[in-house]
């Protein structure tokens, strides 16, 4: 008994002092249907594919134009979805992607893989009032790259629009004063930008995929303390 009440200790101290580990959540699109992955790509057409992906399955887009875009949405409005809601409440430290350019008419194009946060302002059957807080992260891949993967920190504490982030009015509706403190407590949905959303996209079409897109988050710190005691007091027993 004395052996695991120093278990109990130690534990209480690891929630004081020790950083614990990430959770975290990985869309592999290992379904049928783009809409059941909650992932789709606004410009062209999206298809999961079974193989070919990073690995496996993945949402891949055909003929896409300009900047493609890949969102990932609530099913309904207010439906569960580990992409959107108060980031900051979840704790929520990065969000990632692999992405692949399999074809696309000009193989000199360039820009960056941009990550969106979306507030749909309300009305999520109306886009026209929506907005989204934008990060741009490394460089396009080029059909003879293949698969590359992105990650991004997403500061949820900040109260201002964290530095190398910028707003987006993606509707011609959006809000006159834009709120980041808002925006990260009220995350509707998200998107990967094949490119930068204040660039203009020429006119040109993508063969284009995405595959694990993941959101991590710092778990409750009881979780990691029980589950150190729990180790001990087996371990002894």
């Amino acid at each position: 008994m004395r052996f695991c009440g120093l278990a109990l200790f130690l534990a209480a101290c690891l929630m004081v002092v020790a950083p614990a580990p990430a959770d975290q959540y990985v869309q592999t699109f290992d379904v049928a249907d783009p809409m059941e992955a909650g992932w789709m790509y606004l410009q062209g057409f999206s298809s999961i594919e079974d193989t070919g992906g990073h690995p496996g399955s993945y949402l891949f887009g055909e003929n896409a134009a300009y900047w493609p875009l890949a969102i990932g949405f609530p099913l309904a409005p207010g439906a569960p979805f580990e992409f959107s809601g108060d980031f900051r409440a979840r704790q929520i430290t990065s969000m990632g992607v692999d992405a692949i350019v399999e074809y696309v008419c000009y193989p000199t194009t360039s820009g960056p893989i941009s990550l969106l946060l979306f507030n749909d302002n309300g009305t999520p059957a109306d886009i026209v009032d929506d907005y989204a807080a934008v990060l741009r992260g490394a460089d396009l891949p080029s059909m003879e790259d293949g698969w590359l993967s992105y990650d991004y920190d997403i500061p949820v504490e900040e109260n201002t629009l964290p530095a190398e982030w910028t707003w987006w009015e993606y509707g011609t509706d959006a809000p006159e004063t834009l709120e980041w403190d808002y925006l990260i407590q009220n995350v509707s949905y998200v998107g990967f930008m094949f490119g930068d959303p204040d660039l203009f996209g020429i006119s040109q079409t993508w063969n284009i995929g995405i595959d694990n897109t993941r959101i991590s988050w710092v778990p409750e710190p009881g979780a990691l303390a029980l589950l150190v005691l729990g180790a001990v007091c087996l371990r002894r027993r």
